[in-house]
């Protein structure tokens, strides 16, 4: 009987002993947020919900291949939180690994889809409330609708944009109820009478007037195979809406429609006066989508500063 006994007192330390001595795998999980985005945007990946039976919290490490090419994009680590830009647009199956303080590791996978479509979003003039759509192509967010802040002045009344402190518009037309939503500046009122590269303007607070590198990235961006004019246009599926906008002629009190599409840009000669100026342009019958500078000394000069008004697109430099 006592050997019975001692016989069972072994076997439960030695099933106790075992027992104590095996270690589980831990449990991989993580989340991804979001898990549709655009190629331009911040993916975050959380290793939160990972656990082990054995281990503390804060003694699991964790590491990510976030293509899943079998190459580690980051070392061992404690956090479990990791941010990553995706370079192409595809889906991703992204690998996490965590390991617990006995060497055990598990892993999991998520499914990441990096979307051929780009980030859409809103944008809020503080100076009157106005709301305009905007999108972010290649880490610049574009207004996708033109600017229209400021006083509405009518040409047919013969009124002059003028440096005078308040932000002054011009509409497609004369009148008022077709006018809310339209906005054409002279050169001097769209860059509110401050020169230089990518000065505010009469954008609103944290915008400002884009460049002719910026607008030549914009056009790049469609790549080859496509004609620009159309994929940055209303029609297109990048969601710029570029219109063929036309210009208005100050003081004549009517719309000039041609030659297509012209934006003003913040890049010109600033060095003395008087100063070159630059603009966006694309013609309605061809893809040739270019920046124009135009000097004090050319033919064009005197139009484009003192004569015709363009609408405005603004921009900013996504926050990353």
């Amino acid at each position: 009987m006592n050997r019975f006994l001692y016989f069972l007192g072994a076997l439960f330390i030695f099933l106790f002993s075992y027992s104590c001595q095996k270690n589980e795998d831990p449990i991989a999980i993580f989340e991804v947020s979001p898990r549709l985005g655009h190629y331009s945007q911040q993916f975050t990946f959380d290793a939160s919900g990972s656990r082990d039976l054995e281990s503390r919290d804060h003694e699991l490490e964790f590491r990510w291949d976030f293509d899943d090419d079998n190459t580690w994009d980051t070392e061992w680590s404690f956090n479990r939180v990791a941010t990553h830009f995706f370079s192409e647009r595809r889906i991703y199956n992204t690998l996490m690994q965590v390991r617990d303080n006995n060497g055990k590791i598990a892993e999991s996978r998520r499914q990441v889809e990096v979307t051929l479509l780009n980030l859409k979003g809103l944008l809020v003039d503080i100076r009157d409330g106005e709301e305009y759509k905007i999108v972010l192509i290649d880490s610049i967010w574009w207004m996708s609708e033109d600017l229209h802040n400021g006083k509405w002045l009518s040409m047919w009344e013969n009124a002059i944009q003028t440096d005078n402190g308040i932000i002054e518009r011009y509409g497609k037309t004369d009148f008022d109820n077709l006018d809310i939503k339209s906005g054409y500046y002279n050169y001097g009122e769209a860059m509110n009478y401050s020169y230089g590269e990518k000065t505010q303007g009469v954008c609103p607070p944290g915008w400002y007037i884009p460049t002719n590198d910026e607008w030549i990235s914009l056009v790049d961006h469609v790549g080859d195979g496509k004609d620009p004019a159309i994929f940055l246009s209303v029609i297109g599926d990048e969601g710029v809406n570029l219109a063929f906008s036309g210009r208005r002629y100050i003081g004549w009190g009517q719309s000039v429609i041609e030659p297509g599409g012209l934006y003003w840009t913040s890049s010109g000669s600033y060095q003395i006066e008087p100063y070159g100026i630059s603009i966006f342009y694309y013609p309605k019958d061809t893809s040739d989508l270019r920046p124009l500078s135009i000097e004090p000394g050319d033919s064009l000069y005197s139009l484009y500063y003192w004569k015709y008004a363009l609408p405005l697109r603004c921009v900013k430099k996504n926050e990353r």
